[in-house]
């Protein structure tokens, strides 16, 4: 599934929930992680006024930062069709990441959880497709969707706050410099015990700011 495909798919959710649940068509909150980063903000940008604040969460949405490389496993997926076929037939991209994902050890019923979603094999293609897909630099299509086609509607235009668990393998304190860098009104906290799934490895704390943060001002 293509870049621009999965942006149609979020404008259809967008449309439902809007038309049909009666969410209010503006002045949402997006909580963007890994892969939901370039596309929570290239569809915000898509459609501005809709986005009032932004939590980020190990993500990117730019260019990859100067001294940047992918880990080596990641590497070969995308550049191998052989690894790439190997990771579907066991689902080992998913089985990993639950477990390197995270600095303190999830219990077997989450593993479980964050599994299931993969376990037919047909079910599994979105996975390795996604990470065949990951930009490589900035001739790359994807990084053109993020490129605001008006000023003053990107990240820098809302509260931002960044919850970031410093023991990524992959989103690592170089990606989160470059944010820093980029958007210097964001409010940044650090959890140094957490690994990618943040949410997971320092869930009350990052619960925590996020609630103060929702408690304040959104974009006007």
């Amino acid at each position: 599934m293509g870049h621009r495909t999965q942006l149609d798919h979020l404008d259809a959710l967008h449309r439902h929930l809007v038309g049909d649940r009666g969410l209010p068509e503006r002045g949402w909150t997006f909580v963007v992680h890994d892969w939901g980063g370039p596309l929570g903000i290239a569809w915000s940008l898509r459609h501005p006024g809709v986005m009032a604040r932004l939590v980020v969460c190990n993500t990117v949405a730019f260019p990859w930062p100067a001294g940047f490389r992918l880990p080596f496993s990641l590497r070969c997926i995308r550049d191998s069709t052989l690894v790439a076929d190997a990771v579907h037939l066991t689902n080992g991209f998913a089985r990993a990441a639950v477990r390197i994902g995270v600095h303190h050890r999830l219990p077997a019923a989450e593993r479980r959880a964050f599994l299931r979603p993969f376990a037919r094999r047909a079910e599994r293609r979105a996975v390795t497709d996604a990470v065949r897909a990951i930009p490589r630099d900035t001739t790359d299509p994807a990084w053109k969707l993020l490129e605001p086609t008006r000023p003053g509607t990107g990240p820098e235009s809302v509260p931002l706050l960044i919850g970031w668990g410093m023991r990524d393998p992959v989103f690592t304190p170089l990606v989160l410099a470059e944010w820093a860098r980029r958007y210097p009104h964001a409010v940044i906290h650090r959890f140094p015990d957490a690994g990618h799934f943040v949410m997971e490895d320092a869930a009350d704390e990052l619960g925590a700011r996020v609630r103060d943060f929702l408690r304040g001002p959104p974009c006007p």
